[in-house]
């Protein structure tokens, strides 16, 4: 007659702890548990999520992909602050040469009569990833008066006639037998030079 198997012996209870302590170290593992990291992850972006000026407006519009912009402002602006704004809140930011915070505005930038060029270099978190920006402001040159006419004229002895008019150009004046000179004093209704 076949002999009859017998059934597995149950485990003991020093096993049964052993098995449950390899498997829950297995999944500390699997889920990166159990160890602690002291790295910090790093990032490769490199790019501005925002560029505004002081003074004039970016054309084109800012995109985080364009690089190079124009911008134009009047005779009466001197300088003006940049402020850009990082895609990664890990990059560093320098405008001109100078360190900026993301969001925050530049130092002043003194514009000369002319293009003007504005450099923003974004450099990752990884430290080695760049990209720069690169902003040409235009200034301006002051503006000519074409006004040639008179604002005041005046006489240190005597009166005009007819009175004083800025369209008219011809007048005359008495004066006493006594008055051997005098002096015309004439002020220029736009800018220029004058001579009397």
């Amino acid at each position: 007659m076949p002999q009859a198997v017998k059934p597995p012996l149950p485990l003991g209870r020093r096993h049964a702890f052993a098995l449950v302590g390899t498997l829950g170290a297995l999944a500390l593992s699997s889920c990166g548990g159990g160890g602690s990291s002291t790295g910090s992850a790093t990032s490769s972006v490199a790019t501005l999520a925002g560029l505004s000026l002081s003074a004039g407006s970016l054309s084109p519009a800012f995109a985080s992909a364009t690089t190079v912009y124009a911008a134009s402002v009047s005779n009466t602006v001197s300088s003006l602050t940049v402020s850009p704004t990082a895609t990664d809140t890990g990059a560093t930011i320098q405008v001109n040469g100078g360190t900026v915070a993301s969001g925050s505005a530049s130092a002043a930038i003194s514009l000369s009569v002319g293009t003007n060029t504005v450099t923003v270099v974004v450099t990752a978190s990884d430290g080695s990833t760049t990209k720069t920006y690169t902003v040409v402001v235009t200034r301006a040159a002051a503006t000519l008066s074409s006004d040639a006419t008179l604002s005041a004229l005046t006489l240190s002895a005597g009166s005009l006639s007819p009175a004083f008019a800025s369209g008219t150009t011809v007048y005359t004046a008495t004066v006493a037998n006594s008055v051997s000179s005098l002096t015309v004093s004439a002020t220029l209704a736009g800018s220029g030079s004058l001579k009397i």
